[in-house]
């Protein structure tokens, strides 16, 4: 068994940062860029079709449909962190593709198998 991070990263794919709508197209555009820059970067990933909802802090209320963008990299070779440049790189991708302001990042520590 191995010992790997498995990076999560959330975004929506229907309104961008000023709370303008993203079109079809171009959400599915970006999508399709994203998924090829985690290959480039991580090897692989796993895409989870989402439903989030957040709070503005002048207290406006987005829900909107999402993503998770599931990667995971090797732990012992490179512990990862909020400042690792594979996941620093693969958020500042997000955000630009799709105008965000944030993108939500989690690290777990699995233990993996191929079996």
């Amino acid at each position: 068994m191995n010992i790997q991070a498995r990076i999560t990263f959330g975004f929506g794919i229907q309104l961008d940062k000023n709370g303008d709508r993203i079109p079809r197209g171009s959400a599915g555009s970006a999508i399709h860029d994203i998924k090829h820059k985690a290959l480039e970067l991580f090897g692989g990933f796993t895409i989870f079709n989402t439903e989030g909802g957040w709070r503005s802090p002048s207290g406006a209320v987005a829900i909107e449909n999402g993503r998770s963008l599931v990667v995971c990299m090797d732990y012992e070779m490179q512990p990862p962190s909020e400042k690792t440049a594979e996941v620093r790189a693969m958020a500042d991708f997000i955000k630009a593709r799709l105008n965000q302001e944030a993108v939500f990042v989690s690290i777990e520590l699995v233990r993996t198998i191929l079996i």
